[in-house]
């Protein structure tokens, strides 16, 4: 069994004991050293709370919009986006910096739109697993018209 295997296969019997998996009982399981997911956890309390602080700082970044009013429709736009970087460093930067340095405008399209395609991937094959996959394309087919009547 691969490592992948043994993870889905330990939440799977988590997610039976209570119908639902939550973030809670998967660390509270995890902290037993003899259980599999042990090991996929940082356990230096130290190291955890600096990287519980990068999390929290990058959703402290990604919670920043633009309110971007228009006549017809109000766009909620983040205010930073991933970072394009000489120093290949990750981070953000704001979409005002992207629009002064002019380089970095179609790298910033492209992961927005990689995004998207993996949030569409992701939305057809969950679509797929439920046997709704019609739906979603109904949804999807709204979503595009809805597109074009903003543009």
């Amino acid at each position: 069994m691969t490592k992948q295997e043994e993870i889905c296969t330990r939440l799977d019997e988590l997610e039976e004991e209570d119908g639902f998996l939550d973030l809670y009982t998967v660390v509270s399981t995890a902290k037993n050293p003899n259980d599999i997911l042990h090991q996929y956890f940082t356990w230096d309390d130290t190291k955890a709370a600096h990287e519980h602080r990068k999390a929290q700082a990058r959703a402290l970044i990604r919670s920043v919009h633009y309110v971007e009013k228009t006549t017809k429709i109000r766009l909620d736009v983040p205010k930073y986006v991933q970072a394009h970087h000489e120093t290949h460093r990750p981070g953000y930067q704001s979409l005002d910096r992207v629009l002064q340095e002019k380089k970095y405008i179609d790298d910033t399209l492209n992961d927005e739109l990689k995004r998207a395609q993996g949030n569409l991937k992701r939305a057809l094959i969950v679509a797929s697993t439920l046997n709704i996959r019609e739906r979603l394309k109904q949804a999807l087919a709204l979503v595009i018209d809805a597109l074009k009547s903003t543009a």
